[in-house]
């Protein structure tokens, strides 16, 4: 059974190991796309890339993972229990003293990060720290000092900023469109965002809708300073889903310049169509309906009003085709 010691070389290995794929696997992307285009330039794109991100994501790996959970330090005045706790800890484990920070976030969540002992950081939410008494922070602090005695914080830590490098991530800045939901929706929604590249809609999945979490939602909106329009997705029909529990809840937090629309089925007395291809087609219509503009909405609108109409002309023309053959109707109050 492998000791703390062999872990620590073992995790060490590990990080070179992840660095050095990386940057073969890079090279090897960059020479075929060269090969391929006959352009030898590029090889030396994917060379400095690969240079560039592995120097990054080793140096500056806190930095860049601080930024991305926008991460701010945590005082000793402010935050009391969190850096006496770290403290005390740190001096029992024979580490430094790790620097602190605090993410304002409602999520119970803790981490570390930093390439060594004496570059490390420790990470909690304000969740968290909302949750937890003074004993049950010192579980979660020594949890996490833990990973940087065994030097496994580093592992994951690179293989994250690595990670982020490749993926596609929306702008703050870019995003013109957050469409709010809740459930299943939210990972078609981003599908179909990603397939379309539509990178100004940001999507946010709201999982607790009583009591509404007012301040986390409020915070999110913040994020995206030039957005116009705050739109709620949902699978169900309109008179059936969440929409009109949540829409003023969506409302007080909105910006100012901001408008609220809405994106799903039309009301129905039926959860469902009942075919699979009629759901499918539904489904589609309303993904797309999400991340269209206001403009488009507003004729979805106007022609779901002409339906309306022409579906009440044709009753009207069934009641008199039944009165010609004599078959009286009865109207129901209501």
């Amino acid at each position: 059974m492998a000791n703390l010691y062999q872990e620590r070389s073992n995790n060490i290995v590990r990080t070179w190991g992840l660095l050095i794929g990386f940057f073969l696997v890079v090279m090897l992307i960059g020479w075929g796309i060269s090969y391929y285009y006959n352009a030898p330039e590029l090889l030396y794109v994917a060379v400095a890339f690969a240079l560039i991100t592995n120097v990054g994501s080793y140096w500056f790996s806190d930095k860049l993972v601080l930024s991305m959970t926008n991460a701010k330090p945590a005082s000793r005045e402010e935050f009391f229990d969190l850096y006496t706790v770290t403290e005390n800890l740190a001096i029992t484990a024979g580490l430094p003293m790790p620097k602190l920070y605090v993410i304002h976030d409602p999520a119970p969540n803790a981490f570390a990060t930093g390439r060594d002992e004496k570059h490390a950081v420790v990470a909690a939410t304000t969740g968290l720290l909302a949750l937890l008494n003074r004993t049950e922070l010192e579980g979660v602090i020594a949890h996490e000092l833990s990973h940087i005695k065994n030097r496994d914080m580093l592992v994951m830590t690179i293989a994250v900023v690595l990670a982020g490098f490749v993926a596609a991530e929306v702008e703050p800045e870019k995003v013109r469109r957050v469409i709010a939901c809740s459930g299943k929706v939210a990972y078609d929604l981003i599908k179909r965002r990603d397939e379309k590249k539509a990178w100004d809609v940001a999507i946010l999945r709201v999982e607790q809708l009583y009591p509404f979490p007012h301040k986390a939602f409020a915070s999110e909106l913040k994020r995206y300073p030039n957005c116009t329009e705050v739109v709620w997705c949902q699978d169900e029909p309109q008179n059936q889903g969440a929409w009109f529990f949540v829409q003023h809840y969506i409302h007080e937090n909105m910006l100012d310049g901001q408008k609220l629309g809405y994106a799903g089925r039309p009301a129905s007395a039926s959860p469902a169509v009942g075919y699979a291809h009629l759901h499918q087609e539904q489904q589609k219509a309303l993904l797309d309906q999400a991340r269209q503009t206001r403009d488009t909405l507003a004729e979805i609108e106007s022609e779901q009003k002409q339906e309306i109409a022409q579906l009440a002309e044709q009753q009207k023309k069934r009641k008199l085709m039944l009165a010609v053959h004599g078959i009286e109707i009865t109207e129901v109050e209501r």
